[in-house]
């Protein structure tokens, strides 16, 4: 039973002695992927040997996994000088992409790889803040996600020792720290392209584990958990695991978490979104300034100063409180505070005299004034642990 290489090349009157015969029937079927599978088989038995780089890269995906395909994708990558965009419209590039991991001696080829596979793959169009998809976006290639694993952590591999610190730059030149740098930015960008890729798996965010673990990497690395391409609400799902929101409320909300006043002005005015102040703000609010807080702390320092001067004075005066309003130190507080309402009840009228502008009417009100001091008198000094609730009727 004739083969499809056979049956193409006798469709086309040709002869299987003949090598362009064959290499035009292998250029036809590799454009068929329902015939993938017979041209698996029939390859081992004619090769391709022709030089059209395309058709290599196509008999690459064709033969999955087969030695003899890695051998034509390296070929067709290398007559079309290693372009790193033909990789990454493959169905299968992880092969190729090793290939060109193992090979690369510098970080420029790596990059333009990573970042050809990022495009490719659609993993910016994710719903984030930076870059808002259309509704028919396409979703990210899952198929590219071990690829993009790949290069971008051999990139963060071979820079792991490239920070940001300041004794990285101690004693070095304006042309050296700008090479440090721009070292750092691609590893910071190579973390970046890892969360991007993670959080393309199609897990919940908030179950995500690789990606939040990835995010928290990021972070530690460049100082925030935000980026062109992070999803929304994997981001979300972080900030409540970093700030603690998706438990129950352990008290007093810390004054780190809340944000700058200088912070919210900015965001008003700024043009750009900031994830996390908005997060912040929205579940802790905005910090006292120094100046509030030191006013606030001003008033407390003068209400427990009043507090202590009612204290001493009631210490001193508290006996003639006791007979004005008729209460014994042996009393309960309800007790006592029976007869002080009482006692209140009857002077409700001394509000309500005509006679003001009157020697009688003075007295009267002298005298329900001295009545409501020396209840606060008696509270301080008998009944302490009510001397801050309202003495109302």
């Amino acid at each position: 039973m004739e083969n499809i290489i056979e049956g193409f090349v006798q469709f086309f009157d040709g002869s299987l002695d003949d090598p362009k015969a064959v290499n035009r029937a292998i250029g036809i079927a590799v454009d068929q992927p329902t015939e993938w599978g017979g041209l698996r088989e029939a390859i081992g038995r004619h090769p391709y040997t022709g030089d059209n780089p395309e058709i290599m890269l196509k008999l690459y995906d064709a033969l999955e996994g087969s030695e003899d395909g890695l051998m034509y994708g390296i070929q067709g990558l290398e007559i079309l000088q290693r372009e790193t965009s033909r990789i990454a419209k493959l169905r299968n590039p992880e092969g190729l992409v090793q290939y060109v991991i193992d090979t690369s001696e510098g970080f420029p080829e790596l990059n333009s790889l990573q970042d050809a596979l990022l495009v490719e793959g659609s993993f910016y169009t994710i719903r984030s803040i930076l870059y808002n998809p259309r509704p028919n976006s396409r979703q990210p290639d899952k198929h590219l996600i071990n690829s993009v694993l790949l290069v971008a952590n051999e990139i963060d591999d071979r820079l792991k020792d490239v920070n940001a610190k300041e004794q990285e730059f101690e004693g070095k030149s304006f042309e050296e720290a700008k090479e440090v740098m721009g070292r750092f930015n691609m590893r910071i960008k190579a973390r970046q392209a890892i969360v991007l890729a993670y959080q393309a798996n199609g897990k919940k965010p908030e179950e995500n584990i690789e990606a939040l673990q990835a995010l928290a990497t990021y972070e530690f690395l460049s100082g925030q958990y935000q980026a062109n391409g992070f999803d929304f609400d994997l981001m979300k799902a972080y900030a409540q695991i970093k700030y603690g929101t998706n438990k129950p409320s352990a008290g007093e909300v810390p004054d780190d978490f809340k944000i700058d006043p200088a912070k919210l002005s900015q965001m008003r005015f700024s043009r750009g979104y900031d994830f996390d102040a908005h997060f912040r703000y929205h579940n802790f609010g905005v910090k006292q300034e120094e100046r509030e807080r030191k006013a606030e702390e001003a008033k407390r320092g003068s209400d427990e100063s009043r507090i202590e001067d009612l204290f001493e004075n009631a210490s001193k005066n508290y006996a003639e409180a006791l007979e004005l309003i008729g209460v014994e130190e042996d009393m309960s507080y309800e007790e006592a505070r029976s007869i002080y309402r009482n006692g209140l009840k009857k002077r409700q009228t001394t509000f309500i005299r005509q006679d003001k502008d009157t020697p009688e009417y003075d007295a009267a009100m002298d005298e329900m004034k001295r009545f409501l001091v020396a209840w606060e008198r008696i509270i301080l000094v008998l009944y302490p642990e009510h001397s801050k609730k309202q003495n109302s009727l």
